[in-house]
């Protein structure tokens, strides 16, 4: 008898998710192993390989240099900024409707705690973003993001949908 709580997950996935887990202990540039130790390691064919680690370059985590090989991409600051939008991604994958309320969006003083965090000088503002996040209705966080003010642009986004 199959377990009704176990969700279906295309092998290209589990492995993409192996392969994000091993990709945040490695450094930019580092490489990935190749195609080839990929179908050898997880036992899978080449197609499904690459289709796991086509799963990492759409979403800028390595990048491929043909010939050459897979390698980590260096951080970049937009990516971080984009945590902002994951959410929706997120429930949209696990098969659900994602919505936002937006409470409030506000530049302010920043704490002592939040211009430590993020580097910034005493007496620098940041812009504060709260949201409710839900899935098919569902209230399910209560999402409060702290940047840099310098990234207010961010505001002109749909920071609801």
């Amino acid at each position: 008898m199959s377990d009704p709580t176990r969700t279906f997950a295309p092998r290209y996935f589990e492995i993409a998710q192996a392969l994000r887990a091993r990709v945040g202990k490695l450094h930019p540039h580092d490489s990935l192993p190749s195609d080839a130790e990929l179908c050898s390691e997880f036992g899978v064919s080449r197609m499904t390989a690459r289709a796991a680690v086509q799963e990492l370059v759409n979403d800028g985590l390595v990048y491929r240099e043909p010939g050459r090989g897979t390698f980590v991409s260096p951080p970049v600051v937009d990516r971080q900024l984009s945590n902002l939008l994951g959410f929706n991604a997120e429930m949209r994958a696990k098969g659900l409707a994602p919505s936002s309320v937006l409470i409030s969006a506000e530049i302010a003083p920043g704490t002592k705690t939040q211009l430590q965090m993020l580097y910034l000088e005493p007496g620098s503002e940041v812009l504060n973003i709260l949201r409710l996040r839900k899935a098919d209705d569902v209230p399910l966080v209560l999402d409060l993001n702290t940047l840099p003010a310098k990234f207010a642009g961010v505001l002109e986004t749909d920071l609801d949908t």
